[in-house]
């Protein structure tokens, strides 16, 4: 699988976390085919990256949650592709857990401290499942801890560079979820604390959105390095697939007989 540090060890102990949704102020989601979708196309060559903490202050204060890693020197292909080139400011990834087999999928700030070579990413994972498994939202920072202890040794993929607009509406490059870009603006230095929460939650939005676009059942051309042929992923599929990286979900509806087809009938258009 070309996986660096992960072998699923049988008495590896997952996470139970129930079943959950987004917010209604903050719709933090993508639709589990395109989660599961990223985490196949992780199935390539993995970059080895160290837990360092959690969410930074800004990212808190936005509504989201997230691990921070530091990737270790490597010569694999997503280290090559952010480490001769200018860091792209987002990224969609994928992160698994020491011992497990299975991928998660994310959207991450890539930073690199001025000076240094080292690469630093804050990561927003999508891995807790509404209750019929159909939509899949951030993972809380609480079962972020179990998953993703400080200093364990992680497997990153990075899938796809994405570029978003600062505040002002220029092009940002370079700074973390929890950095505002561009500080020497002197209309974005003006920005209170609360407004500047407020941007970074539309910016998480337009990150997600742009996930489910790129890897959901409207994407047409196929994806790089995946080895499924279909977007389509029935209920038992998704439960195995989170059970794989780690994930136990609880409070949710059993898959079976009519409830299934009542999935099937609530599932998104092919």
């Amino acid at each position: 699988m070309g996986g660096l540090v992960s072998q699923s060890l049988p008495g590896a102990t997952d996470v139970c976390c129930p079943a959950g949704r987004a917010s209604h102020s903050f719709p933090l989601r993508i639709s589990s085919e395109a989660a599961r979708a990223a985490s196949a196309a992780a199935l390539g060559s993995a970059t080895v990256a160290t837990v360092l903490g959690y969410t930074t202050q800004l990212t808190r204060e936005a509504g989201a949650h997230s691990v921070r890693l530091q990737l270790a020197p490597s010569g694999s292909t997503s280290a090559a592709q952010v480490g001769e080139e200018p860091c792209p400011h987002c990224a969609v990834v994928s992160i698994r857990s020491r011992d497990r087999l299975g991928f998660l999928p994310g959207i991450a700030a890539l930073i690199r401290p001025e000076g240094s070579n080292a690469l630093l990413l804050e990561v927003i994972v999508f891995a807790r499942p509404d209750e019929l498994l159909q939509e899949i939202t951030q993972l809380p920072e609480d079962f972020l801890r179990g998953l993703f202890p400080v200093g364990d040794r992680v497997d990153v993929r990075i899938l796809r560079s994405m570029t978003f607009q600062s505040y002002t509406g220029e092009d940002s490059t370079g700074a973390g979820f929890g950095d505002h870009p561009s500080e020497a603006d002197p209309t974005e230095a003006a920005l209170s604390r609360s407004e500047k929460s407020e941007w970074l939650a539309e910016r998480l939005l337009d990150l997600a959105s742009n996930l489910e676009a790129h890897f959901s059942s409207a994407r047409h051309e196929p994806l790089p390095d995946s080895s499924y042929e279909s977007t389509e992923f029935s209920a038992q599929e998704i439960e195995s697939w989170l059970s794989d990286a780690g994930i136990r979900v609880t409070g949710h509806v059993p898959v079976t007989g009519l409830q299934h087809e009542r999935l099937n009938e609530h599932a998104p258009p092919g």
